[in-house]
């Protein structure tokens, strides 16, 4: 019996008629079951502009890593010419109190370094040492510097 009092009648299934129900999916406004030629386009254009976005990327990383290679190295320069200057006034040799080279060999080639010695102003005695070193970048030249005070044990400059 069901709730609302009546007898359940059983229901009964041809199984042949069952066999020949066929499910069918639903039918697109075009009739057709696939992508269209526009769909096709449309997600082909939005490929590539995700593949020329990614080499536009690469292109850019590639040129600050080698810019990043050229600034380290300039660096290593300036910071060589220091530590040889510092030396120099620590041990009493005689130093230049301005120079410039052109680095034509060696790991620095195409570099230029410049160093000036002066009186501080803080201290008597006290030198200011500045030493920068130039590399060439697209055509145009970037430099880095360093700087130091540094204390002679004897009159260093020429």
């Amino acid at each position: 019996m069901t709730a609302h009092g009546f007898p359940c009648n059983r229901v009964r299934r041809n199984p042949r008629r069952a066999a020949r129900r066929v499910r069918r999916e639903p039918r697109r406004a075009g009739g057709s079951r696939g992508f269209t030629l526009v769909e096709i386009l449309v997600a082909i254009v939005l490929v590539s502009f995700g593949v020329l976005g990614f080499a536009g990327l690469l292109e850019v990383i590639g040129s600050t890593e080698a810019e990043q290679t050229w600034r380290a190295k300039a660096l290593f320069c300036a910071q060589e010419r220091m530590e040889e200057l510092a030396f120099a006034f620590v041990s009493g040799e005689a130093v230049t109190a301005e120079g410039r080279e052109d680095l034509e060999y060696g790991p620095y080639r195409g570099m230029r370094r410049e160093w000036n010695v002066s009186d501080s102003g803080l201290f008597e005695g006290l030198l200011q040492v500045d030493v920068a070193c130039a590399y060439p970048w697209k055509g145009a030249r970037k430099s880095v510097g360093l700087s130091t005070l540094v204390f002679p044990q004897g009159d260093g400059t020429e």
